[in-house]
């Protein structure tokens, strides 16, 4: 498995537990939200169980209808602290190493997201950031010690 597929596993896995978290505090059902969204509970259900991962314009909507920020659903600032200023140059230096072997479907995701990103405050650009470089740092250190 690669470090991308990890990292996006464990990603997954973080925000189907806070969208089932913030569903429950705002005391919401999961046929509550499917219905909003428009979709069968069975297939919202699959988002929160981890079965399907929730791409960033469904997230969103999920937020809204949440009454909750995107950034509720993103891990917490780690605490690797690095300095760093958001910027999409630094989001770009942070995967271009694993850009070279994505698809076409993959490379549109990738557009996805970047463009989305931008749309972030700062501070969850931070986040988001700081969770990448924590979980790089991560890899290397781990590749180090087992070549």
């Amino acid at each position: 498995m690669s470090y991308r597929d990890v990292l996006m596993n464990e990603l997954n896995q973080y925000v189907a537990t806070r969208i089932q978290e913030i569903r429950i505090a705002k005391g919401m059902t999961q046929e509550d939200v499917a219905k909003h969204l428009g979709i069968t509970r069975q297939a919202y259900g699959k988002y929160e169980s981890e079965l399907t991962p929730i791409n960033l314009p469904l997230l969103s909507s999920v937020a809204t209808i949440l009454d909750s920020s995107l950034s509720s659903f993103l891990p917490p600032e780690c605490t690797y602290k690095a300095s760093i200023q958001p910027s999409l140059m630094v989001a770009d230096d942070i995967t271009s190493p694993y850009m070279q072997d994505l698809h076409t479907s993959s490379q549109t995701n990738y557009n996805l997201l970047i463009h989305l990103f931008a749309q972030l405050s700062s501070k969850e650009q931070s986040y988001i950031l700081s969770y990448m470089k924590y979980k790089a740092k991560n890899e290397r250190e781990e590749t180090s010690k087992h070549p």
